[in-house]
């Protein structure tokens, strides 16, 4: 029995794996035909897509042929009736404007040659034409012969589908219970969905908590810049706001250096993150690699597991069979028994009823009785021995059936154990399949993490170029209240000057006014002398117009230079925050150096000319002492005519008057000269000499200080050039780090992207692991998407990798070009500072040579002693400083070498007055008094009474001399004018007074101004 078993088990096992054999088959076989179908219908898609394709545009080719055949048709009919037309032309002979025969073979050439022409491209479009028929029929055919194959492959394909429709049949029962257990997974997955949507809200939370904070960054950054405005706007706020400032700034930085310590717990936090997620990564590989040998173990024990069974159950079945036919024999054979048994019993009785009723009657009958007897004790011998071993061979099938059900129990409770470990083996699996989640959302956490380090980093980034920017608004607005300042001094000084240019004007307008008089008194008084002198006075009259009218537009000009520095200072304070601002005052005072430049050189050429004048007036002056000496011969001569005295008195009193207008004109040149001492100087040639020699050094000095000035000046255009140039460069690579930017969040948006190809992934494994269940596994397409997602990841690391190359190329850039903005700031403070050397170092030698030749040049004592009519103190430019004390200089040394010089007499102190080079002879005056010299000194408020003073004494002393120097009158006051108002106009620099002992001045003590440094 055990052997025809075993072989029946493997003749059933042989039979199963046929069977399974040809199932895998009949499975492949299915997947060929389907994928071969797939395959020829995709190329079947193919190809009549591409025969598609080609008809179209075959169609639209023919089409397009068509039309430029009927174009070309049209064309040659337009030529067509063109060519009648032409001939029609030729044969009319009215028509026929060239009449020759030479005019009508170029026409009928013409007509030729036109008529080829379109004949070719007739040929060529005929020959097109053809070509594209012809392609068109190669196209029809191709599209019969793939019709045709496409109707044998659909007949191929129907019969295909005829066969597998049996197997789909077979196969749909499967498919019901995968789709039972489908309903179960997508029941998983609908949880795992919750799950996956509950982590998108906290991820969508923890981007709106990111945003949050970008925004507060943000508001906290236009707080800032309207905190900086309102610093801006308000000047007299300026201290408080930047200590709030500089307070909110230091919140920042602690706001910063809680930032940097949150990131480096982070960076702790990360780093463990990413050891677990290493150690979790080595647990799941060790899980996976125990999962695969569990499956192979569990695999190879069902497999065991489930021959075993159906060999025991085959065995079960068996002995259960012969157990019941041992049974039904048992039963029969004990029913056999019990009526041998019974028939025995009736036989023993009969036996002794026959022993009892034959003992007596028969005696020899016993022998074959006993005989008979013995053979009944055989039988039943016999039948009991049978019947005993009946009862063990039944023993012995229950001891068979209670082994089998011994064995039943031991393999159930070995598929009990197979159980067990298979539900082991599943809990395993979603372990692994929770440590595979959890791992991806550590994953996220760290993306997360990332994103989060990489907008601190902006946000550190943000606040370095806001704290940069404070520090650099906190130094302009530093600079610009300094400027603030000195424009403020600025301004005052130009107040001062505006009230000193009114009260100039008005003593202006006195003086016009009394020269008027003075002029109708002389023009009265010189009625007889002759027209030209009258013309020449009226032309001086004409020119001191002028000259007043210049004066008044120059006042003008400075008080409208006055309403533009207070309109600068208010803009200046307005947009003191700015940088543009810098640049424009820049730009103004670039343009105020050249103003000034051509101030200076404008008067350097009003001294030239005032120097021309004044050695005219010298010549004339010279000329009129001739004229008083001629006079004086011819007096005694013409005594007797007492008209000609009264003349003579009164001209004499002009000239005296004359003479003390002049020395008041140029005692008011020397007190308007910083304050020097009117010092008398000497008739020698050494003299005059040595104030030439002066006058060329000083000249030397201040052209070099003009080219020094224009280099400088060219150094400052191309410095703030290049400072343009490097903001031009700044702006750009600002615009390009924004396009950067702009860029790495296009390039990051797909960040998203690869978060869903990460959900895309769980839900791929959650689907392998589904199927795995089912046993259907899908490891061919696992691995194809997880190649294409390392593929993306890569990709996508290198992109990273890219911009953050690029990012770092552009932060150099940004920091290179602001370390040139650094060098251009200091090469401009470098220059500034040369200037202001060499402004210094001009201004002391100019004054130390001027105040070292006067004292030397000057041999007499002063008439008068003469003080500065102005002392006011202030700011100004270093042109206007150099001008002014250069140009006090040559006045005063050309004053020195060719002015009237006074010269004490012996008795009385009369000042005499030399006539220069062609001097002959000298004239004594009459010194004046105290209060005349009081008025003289006073001068320049009421220069007028002083005259009439003069003249007063002239009466009381008595003294007459008869001259006709009629045109002397005018030009002093014309000169002291001129001068007055060129001093007036180039107090652009004030002056503070230096007392120092003068021991050719006969006193200790001469008030003497010099520049302020």
């Amino acid at each position: 029995l055990d052997h025809s078993d075993s072989e029946k088990l493997k003749r059933m096992e042989d039979q199963l794996t046929i069977a399974r054999n040809e199932n895998e088959n009949l499975k492949k076989f299915v997947s060929e035909i389907t994928e071969q179908h797939r395959i020829i219908s995709l190329d079947l898609k193919m190809t009549s897509n591409k025969v598609i394709t080609e008809r179209d545009q075959a169609l639209s080719s023919k089409k397009s042929a068509e039309d430029r055949l009927s174009w070309k048709e049209n064309e040659l009919a337009q030529l067509q009736t063109k060519y009648d037309q032409l001939i029609q032309q030729i044969n009319a002979p009215d028509s026929v404007v060239d009449t020759t025969v030479e005019g009508y073979k170029k026409d009928a050439q013409q007509l030729r040659n036109k008529n080829n022409y379109l004949e070719n491209q007739l040929k060529d479009l005929t020959a097109k034409l053809e070509a594209a028929e012809k392609k068109l029929g190669i196209r029809e055919k191709e599209l019969e012969n793939f019709t045709k194959v496409s109707g044998n492959l659909e007949n191929t394909l129907m019969e295909q589908s005829a066969s597998n429709a049996a197997e789909r049949r077979s196969l749909q029962s499967m498919l019901d219970l995968a789709n039972q257990q489908l309903d179960a997974s997508t029941a998983t997955i609908a949880q795992l969905r919750g799950e996956i949507f509950k982590l998108e809200q906290r991820l969508s939370e923890e981007s709106m908590k990111c945003e949050q904070l970008k925004v507060s960054a943000q508001k906290d950054i236009s707080e800032v810049e309207k905190k900086l405005n309102s610093v801006e706007a308000l000047r007299v706020n300026a201290e408080s706001s930047v200590s709030q400032l500089n307070t909110q700034i230091a919140e920042l930085m602690a706001l910063t250096k809680t930032q940097e310590e949150g990131q480096q717990k982070l960076k702790e936090h990360v780093s463990k993150l990413e050891d677990e997620i290493r150690n979790a990564q080595n647990k799941l590989l060790i899980a996976e690699n125990s999962r695969t040998q569990c499956e192979v173990q569990l695999e190879e024990a069902h497999k065991a597991s489930t021959t075993e069974i159906a060999k025991l159950r085959l065995d079960k079945k068996k002995l259960e069979d012969e157990l019941q036919e041992a049974q039904e024999l048992s039963k029969q054979q004990t029913q056999k028994v019990e009526v041998l048994n019974s028939q025995l019993m009736k036989l023993s009785e009969r036996v002794a009823f026959l022993e009892k009723t034959t003992d007596p009657e028969l005696g020899t009958s016993s022998g074959m009785e006993a005989s008979s007897a013995n053979a009944l004790y055989d039988v039943i011998k016999y039948l009991q021995m049978e019947h005993e071993k009946e009862a063990e061979r039944t023993m012995n099938a229950e001891l068979q059936w209670k082994r089998l059900q011994a064995q039943q129990a031991a393999v159930e409770e070995r598929s009990a154990k197979l159980q067990e470990e298979v539900n082991l083996l599943r809990s395993k699996a979603e372990e692994s399949m929770r440590a595979i989640t959890e791992k991806s959302e550590m994953v996220s956490r760290l993306a997360l993490l990332q994103g989060v380090q990489k907008e601190n980093v902006d946000l550190k980034g943000q606040l370095q170029k806001h704290s940069l920017a404070n520090d650099q608004l906190t130094k302009t607005m530093n600079e610009l209240k300094h400027r603030v300042a000195t424009l403020e001094a600025e301004k005052v000084g130009e107040k001062s000057k505006l009230q000193n240019a009114m009260t100039d004007v008005q003593n202006a307008r006195k003086e016009a006014e009394s020269w008027k008089g003075r002029h109708a008194q002389a023009m009265s008084a010189l009625g007889k002398c002759g027209p030209e002198r009258v013309l020449n006075l009226t032309s001086e009259v004409e020119n001191l117009k002028r000259k007043l009218q210049a004066m008044t537009n120059e006042r003008d000009t400075a008080k409208q230079e006055v309403t533009k520095l207070a309109e600068s200072a208010d803009a200046s304070a307005s947009s003191s925050g700015t940088i543009e601002s810098l640049k424009s005052q820049l730009q103004e005072t670039t343009k105020q150096r050249n103003d000034m430049h051509g101030k200076f050189e404008q008067a350097r050429t009003l001294a030239r000319q005032y120097r021309m004048k004044y050695q005219n007036l010298e010549k004339e002056h010279a000329e009129l002492k001739e004229q008083l000496a001629a006079k004086e011969t011819a007096a005694p001569a013409a005594a007797a005519d007492e008209s000609n005295k009264e003349e003579i008195n009164r001209l004499t009193q002009q000239l005296q008057t004359a003479q003390n207008e002049l020395e008041q004109y140029k005692q008011k040149i020397m007190a308007t000269r910083t304050g020097w001492p009117v010092e008398q100087p000497s008739t020698s040639t050494a003299a005059q000499n040595k104030a030439a020699a002066l006058l060329q050094t000083q000249i030397k000095q201040v052209e070099g200080l003009n080219q020094q000035n224009k280099e400088l000046t060219k150094k400052l255009e191309e410095l703030t050039n290049l400072l343009k140039e490097s903001q031009t460069k700044l702006n750009e690579s600002e615009a390009r780090v924004q396009k950067l930017q702009a860029e790495s969040d296009s390039k990051v948006r797909p960040y998203n992207a690869y978060k869903d190809e990460l959900k895309w992934i769980l839900f791929t494994v959650i689907s392998v692991y589904l199927n795995i269940k089912i046993g259907k596994p899908f490891a061919e397409e696992l691995h194809f998407r997880l190649n294409s997602i390392t593929s993306m990841a890569n990709k996508r690391e290198t992109e990273l990798a890219k911009l953050r190359d690029e990012l770092e190329v552009k932060k150099g850039e940004l920091e290179e070009s602001d370390n040139k903005v650094k060098t251009l700031e200091l090469e401009l403070k470098q220059c500034r500072t040369q200037l202001s050397e060499q402004e210094n170092a001009s201004r002391p030698s100019a004054v130390t040579a001027a105040t070292t030749t006067a004292p030397t040049d000057a041999t007499t004592k002063p008439v008068s002693p003469a003080k500065p009519l102005l002392q006011t103190g202030g700011l100004q430019t270093s042109a206007t400083r150099m001008f002014g004390s250069t140009l006090a200089a040559t006045i005063v040394d050309h004053a020195a070498g060719s002015s009237l010089a006074t010269s004490a007499s012996a008795s009385t102190g009369v000042p005499s007055a030399p006539v220069g080079a062609s001097a002959t002879t000298q004239f004594t005056f009459p010194t004046p008094s105290r209060s005349e010299t009081s008025m003289l000194v006073a001068g320049k408020t009421s220069p007028f009474v002083a005259t009439s003073k003069t003249e007063s004494v002239v009466q009381k002393s008595g003294t007459s001399v008869s001259t006709t120097s009629e045109q002397w009158v005018m030009h002093p006051g014309s000169v002291s004018l001129t001068l007055f108002a060129l001093w007036r106009k180039l107090n652009a620099f004030f002056v503070y007074p230096i007392r120092r002992p003068m021991t050719d001045c006969g006193r200790t003590e001469c008030d003497i101004e010099m520049p302020r440094d």
